[in-house]
């Protein structure tokens, strides 16, 4: 299968990106964006998205809930994710979520498994960062949250959920 993921920056604010998703669907190639899902809050934008041929969509979250996703960004936006979901379940865009893994998105996971199985998202796709805040004090020391330490709390919440998941890379 040959596939196209369109990445970097914010794809969706890409003047050009339906005629590109559009070009590939033309050459039987599957199209995927990783975006930070806001622009998807858009309805009529996901809609277009879907008739010109996207097949996925790689969302980034950056926290496990609407306050962990603030205090991560600086922003309130976890609802417009929310809606984003919502909006590809109803073209049936196929949904993956990427995480960063921090002791705080941790600490919420029940939040996250619970967003996945309401929405029917089977994949979740997690990577490591070392923890910042605002100021020097309140970083996290890396060996602290070593991905050792990280993986055997992940793995010690995912056995206490009662969820059940095709795929966790």
């Amino acid at each position: 299968m040959k596939k196209i993921i369109f990445i970097g920056g914010e794809p969706t604010i890409y003047p050009y990106l339906i005629d590109g998703i559009k070009y590939c669907k033309e050459l039987s190639i599957t199209s995927e964006i990783v975006t930070n899902g806001i622009a998807l809050s858009n309805k009529s934008f996901v809609d277009r998205l879907y008739h010109a041929g996207l097949s996925s969509v790689v969302l980034s979250i950056k926290g496990s809930n609407r306050e962990d996703f603030y205090k991560t960004t600086g922003r309130d936006t976890f609802p417009l994710i929310q809606e984003s979901i919502e909006n590809l379940n109803l073209v049936g865009v196929k949904c993956v979520i990427s995480a960063v893994l921090t002791s705080s998105f941790i600490s919420h996971i029940e939040d996250v498994f619970e967003m996945l199985i309401q929405n029917h998202i089977q994949k979740i796709v997690f990577s490591f960062l070392k923890e910042f805040g605002s100021d020097s004090n309140s970083q996290t020391d890396c060996s602290s949250n070593s991905p050792n330490v990280i993986l055997e709390h992940l793995y010690c919440k995912m056995s206490q959920s009662n969820s059940k998941f095709n795929d966790i890379d």
